[in-house]
């Protein structure tokens, strides 16, 4: 997946070559609202971090764009879990490392000083996990790789030419969720771990708009 996200975005970057020369590149902060995932017997949660990302807008003409969005949070996950060794009581599950590879477009709604825009992505979600829990890690894998998508509103808002903010809101969405964390599997000692097959994140943000090209 992450192969042909690069493939993807090689072939973004030569957009400039074919004519299509205005580029926004946006570096952002926000916050990841984190998530709860059902599971046989119990539920994960995900707490909510600060996420740090970039993306790179290729304005196709005043209504559209090509985006690629990178986005990374590092949190916690707690478990609860009535089939576990705890019996229900909420504990520490692990450390996880959130990364977003998405492509997409832009649909820009209005033309001029502030642009407000939805956008739709489709493309891969690596997590990574550390420190868990030593029950779970013996009937688990420690990273993972999923198709995702992102969707979300934001504004433009260009104080010249070549400068701006921009502020957005978004959903994020793992799909097909399973193996270590958010689904451990259902064999071993009787723990019963499964999540569902996909489940809602999100984050809302902001960032520096670098307007390069004509």
């Amino acid at each position: 997946m992450i192969n042909k996200l690069l493939t993807a975005l090689t072939g973004v970057l030569l957009i400039p070559a074919l004519g299509f020369s205005q580029i926004d590149l946006i570096p952002h902060v926000g916050y990841n609202f984190g998530a709860k995932v059902p599971i046989y017997g119990g539920e994960i949660k995900v707490k909510g971090n600060t996420t740090y990302g970039i993306n790179l807008d290729y304005n196709l003409d005043r209504d559209n764009a090509i985006q690629f969005s990178y986005s990374t949070t590092v949190s916690t996950t707690t478990i609860r879990d009535y089939y576990g060794p705890s019996g229900g009581a909420t504990e520490h599950f692990a450390d996880v490392l959130e990364n977003y590879f998405l492509l997409g477009g832009v649909r820009y709604f209005s033309d001029g000083p502030i642009q407000p825009y939805g956008n739709f992505n489709i493309g891969a979600a690596y997590y990574k996990f550390t420190n868990m829990n030593d029950y779970y890690a013996q009937i688990g894998q420690t990273d993972f790789t999923r198709f995702a998508i992102g969707f979300g509103l934001g504004a433009k808002i260009m104080m010249s030419e070549r400068i701006g903010i921009d502020v957005h809101i978004r959903g994020l969405a793992p799909i097909q969720w399973g193996g270590v964390g958010i689904g451990v599997g259902t064999g071993g000692a009787g723990a019963g771990v499964y999540a569902g097959s996909s489940f809602l994140s999100g984050d809302v943000g902001g960032g520096l708009i670098f307007r390069l090209g004509e």
